[in-house]
């Protein structure tokens, strides 16, 4: 009896479930792969990223196919303007020397410019929510 060897399969997956693109590099180049037949897993080919062993094509199709949904934020609290929020904070903290000072003032008005290009925050349905605090 040979040793299993891992193999790519490229024969016919018309009865398989289709496979989601790959989670880490998103090529849609996942293929069934396995070293026996109750030894099966999902691979990419794009990225070499592989899912979980199961002992069927089906079962690993579904470990594979399995993502966590990210979480919506959800706004907790009273909104704050952002350019208030740098004026508090400026009061709240004390800066030694006043390169750090600068520093960190250039860095929050960076930060500020980029909350400022983002796209409006969007609320459960999608929709543009109300009193965005930066626009």
């Amino acid at each position: 009896m040979g040793v299993p060897h891992m193999r790519r399969q490229e024969g016919c997956t018309m009865n398989k479930p289709t496979l989601k693109s790959c989670p880490f590099c998103g090529r849609d180049e996942a293929y069934y792969s396995g070293m026996a037949a109750n030894y099966r897993y999902i691979e990419c080919s794009g990225c070499g990223a592989s899912g979980p062993a199961a002992e069927t094509d089906e079962e690993a199709a579904a470990l594979w196919n399995d993502r966590a949904v990210p979480e919506i934020p959800k706004p907790h609290g009273k909104l704050v303007d952002a350019d208030d929020l740098i004026k508090m904070i400026d009061v709240n903290i004390e800066i030694e020397g006043e390169e750090n000072a600068k520093n960190v003032t250039k860095a929050f008005n960076e930060i500020l410019d980029t909350i400022r290009g983002m796209e409006p925050v969007v609320d459960a349905e999608g929709k543009p929510a109300k009193d965005c605090p930066w626009r």
